[in-house]
């Protein structure tokens, strides 16, 4: 355990004269609600403030059951699955709610792996498992947020 202190000032914002188009838009994924399905506290904590950041409602569950759960009692527009947890993994857990979700006849929620594991393979085995995408962790924010973005994407017709 460690400890430290960092001094800062708080900066003041200079005064506008208008709001500016972005300024006054929500953020692109404001309202989307996620579940974060992660472990790790620091991961935890990392995820919900970059998230939070973009107005994203966040529910979090901690293992794969908490997150068959999460979804077995609520709706969530993407789901954000780590792979390697206590208990049951992010394949197992994908592998689940699928199920559930053709038990019920519902659509599809848009599953997003994030993990540290970047071998070979690993890709493969979450598309497999009937995940929809794949991002690597320490997770950079534009990459999640595009990974995101794209997953939420409505489809485009096909003529």
């Amino acid at each position: 355990a460690f400890h430290f202190t960092v001094p800062l000032r708080v900066a003041l914002a200079p005064a506008a004269t208008a709001p500016t188009a972005p300024a006054a838009s929500a953020p692109p994924l404001a309202g989307v609600r996620v579940l974060l399905v992660e472990d790790t506290p620091v991961n935890q904590k990392l995820a919900m403030a970059l998230l939070g950041r973009q107005g994203v409602n966040v529910t979090l569950a901690a293992d794969g059951q908490q997150a068959m759960n999460a979804v077995a009692d609520d709706h969530f527009d993407i789901i954000l699955m780590d792979l390697q947890m206590p208990d049951m993994d992010g394949i197992t857990a994908t592998q689940h709610i699928r199920a559930l979700e053709r038990e019920r006849g519902t659509p599809p929620t848009p599953i997003l792996a994030m993990t540290a594991n970047a071998m070979p393979g690993v890709r493969e085995s979450c598309l497999a498992a009937g995940m929809n995408d794949y991002v690597t962790k320490p997770m950079r924010a534009d990459q999640l947020f595009s990974a995101i973005s794209a997953l939420l994407k409505p489809a485009s017709p096909t003529y």
